[in-house]
């Protein structure tokens, strides 16, 4: 799971439950000052580098962290992302991501996620950038099993790993992820010739009710998730949701 379906499964949750995310993402606090929130449990750094810099910088990234995990994550890319959210008989929705380097130690880094707009209702999160990958130690609203990673490192061909996913008490989802290769994907902003393609099977209860989700997801090096498409099955209905880079 890329750290689009991590929003996704805030998003989707969120709307089984029978809120409007405009009404949510109007509603959401204004995540610039989110450091209590994303401190990961048991942290006591203060963020500060060698030189007294408070913000570390991408070049304080030791090299062996640079996996393709965190090109086709999209950490390295420093502008905000904007999206538009799409939703069978709701009208579209959009919303933006920004990703800052937080904290960089010899083993690992971490990055911390704001979101604005639909997006906003997910909540900021810290991702932390290690060897093995990218995982989510901090987030507001959805825990997520702690051995699970959103992106491994090793994408190749047919990888397959396992996340376990939990919206509050809402949501609670596991999903199969395996990488199926390299495609074309033209999204309102640009067509990108070889991006990852990495597709999920999940299931789980939304209200204590049984749900599946097929997703498919693609990645471009430097940029992240420029398309992730939802398919959800819950309650006897189908629906199909969409999260794609915009202008």
């Amino acid at each position: 799971m890329n750290q689009r379906l991590w929003v996704f499964a805030a998003l989707v949750g969120v709307l089984m439950a029978g809120c409007n995310p405009a009404e949510s993402a109007n509603n959401a606090s204004n995540p610039t000052d989110s450091n209590a929130a994303n401190k990961p449990v048991g942290s006591t750094a203060d963020n500060s580098n060698e030189s007294g810099d408070k913000t570390p910088k991408p070049t304080d990234l030791p090299s062996e962290l640079k996996t393709d995990a965190y090109e086709y994550y999209g950490l390295e890319r420093a502008d905000p992302l904007k999206f538009k959210f799409t939703r069978d008989k709701m009208a579209d929705q959009e919303g933006t991501q920004k990703v800052t380097l937080s904290k960089v130690e010899k083993d690992y880094a971490e990055f911390k996620v704001e979101y604005d707009g639909v997006l906003a209702q997910s909540g900021p999160m810290t991702l932390r950038l290690d060897k093995g990958g990218i995982r989510v130690v901090a987030s507001e609203n959805i825990k997520q099993d702690p051995e699970s990673y959103e992106l491994p490192t090793g994408l190749t061909v047919g990888k397959t790993w396992v996340t376990k996913t939990t919206q509050d008490s809402t949501v609670q989802l596991t999903a199969n992820n395996k990488v199926e290769g390299t495609g074309k994907v033209t999204t309102p902003v640009a067509t990108y010739n070889d991006a990852l393609i990495v597709t999920a099977n999940g299931t789980g209860k939304a209200n204590g009710s049984p749900i599946k989700m097929t997703t498919k997801i693609w990645l471009v090096k430097g940029r992240g998730a420029v398309r992730t498409e939802i398919i959800n099955v819950s309650g006897g209905k189908t629906e199909k949701t969409t999260l794609e880079e915009s202008k």
